[in-house]
């Protein structure tokens, strides 16, 4: 089964991974000229962790700058709003950059299935075919 994925963020690529891991052949448009991060880190809770590990990226993501960090939240300044102090962090919480969180997803996608300068403008179904419109032409599946 040939599958169409719009959009190569974090998401995308997680799902082109997940899907191709089921036999399935997925292709990824993005609409930027390359695949890249937009802001610093990300926060990887356990259950997060849990699904990147269920596709084979669990021991990637480690390696990769995983920190184990104590769960806080914060104002925009840098104060602290609420945390739980008196407890421990919870077993694979932490954070990352999200340019090494891409990259450890972008090195497990065939690179000839990442489409970038593909912004989609509309997708049509006729029942046999699905068409996806880009502002640079068609692609179908």
């Amino acid at each position: 089964m040939k599958v169409m994925i719009i959009g190569g963020g974090i998401a995308g690529l997680t799902a082109a991974i997940a899907l191709e891991k089921l036999g399935m052949e997925a292709q990824v448009f993005e609409r930027a000229p390359s695949v890249r991060e937009v802001g610093a880190g990300i926060s990887l809770w356990a259950n997060a962790l849990d699904a990147l590990a269920a596709i084979g990226l669990g021991d990637q993501i480690r390696i990769r700058g995983f920190k184990n960090v104590r769960p806080e939240v914060r104002k925009w300044d840098g104060r602290i709003i609420r945390e739980k102090s008196e407890e421990p962090a919870a077993p694979g919480v932490g954070v990352m950059h999200r340019a090494d969180l891409l990259a450890t997803l972008e090195s497990r996608i065939d690179r000839r299935r990442i489409h970038p300068g593909h912004q989609c403008v509309g997708v049509s179904d006729d029942g046999q075919k699905v068409t996806a419109r880009f502002k640079n032409g068609n692609a179908r599946l």
